[in-house]
């Protein structure tokens, strides 16, 4: 019988011990601000309402970051179609890892110039979300 008690016990502090970083995570750096929210909230709507500007600002950075993304593709297929079905081939499960690798390195140097290209957009994308959020806040940088 001492058994039983002992094992609930345990178990309900384990259940406790575990809980902590969830509600450190839901109250600490990046949860919806200095005044909370953006936790039970339905995915950041009183976010949205709260600071519309910002919201806007997010939006316009996580599109900008898939169009470079997808320009980038769009890039390495019309330069690599060759390496591309090279390292598809090469990388089944019937492949060997360094037929695999030996296949990406080559796609990833012809790729090279896209990647460039990608990375200068990423920047872009940055600048332009930083810029966003300082106007958000009446033009001062903090």
């Amino acid at each position: 019988m001492r058994t039983l008690p002992r094992n609930i016990a345990m178990a309900a502090f384990i259940a406790a011990a575990a809980a902590i970083p969830m509600a450190a995570r839901a109250h600490g750096p990046g949860r919806g601000g200095p005044h909370g929210g953006g936790f039970g909230d339905g995915g950041g709507v009183l976010q949205q309402l709260i600071h519309p500007c910002a919201t806007t600002c997010i939006d316009d950075a996580r599109s900008c970051h898939q169009d470079a993304r997808n320009t980038a593709l769009s890039c390495i297929q019309s330069a690599c179609p060759t390496q591309i079905t090279a390292a598809q081939g090469a990388c089944t499960t019937t492949s060997t890892f360094q037929e695999c690798k030996t296949a990406t390195a080559t796609l990833r140097t012809c790729a090279a110039s896209c990647f460039d290209t990608l990375q200068t957009s990423r920047g872009t994308c940055r600048d332009a979300a930083k810029t966003c959020f300082t106007s958000c806040r009446g033009g001062t940088a903090s």
